[in-house]
């Protein structure tokens, strides 16, 4: 399950992860502890027209 999630424009630091442990709670809440052995939180992800959460591959280096 993906999930794109945005806290309010100014945020502090300190606020955005109580925010983002609030929405980890509910989803354990409503999927199951069980059922969720990793939940990932990327915070700080720059917004731009591109949608980078629904993006499957990893950034790329040229190793040459």
């Amino acid at each position: 399950m993906r999930l794109h999630v945005r806290a309010p424009p100014a945020s502090r630091l300190e606020e955005t992860q109580r925010y983002f442990a609030e929405v980890q709670s509910a989803i354990r809440q409503i999927v199951g502890q069980d059922q969720a052995e990793v939940i990932l939180d990327n915070i700080g992800l720059p917004y731009s027209g591109i949608n980078i959460a629904l993006s499957d591959s990893a950034p790329s280096v040229d190793g040459r």
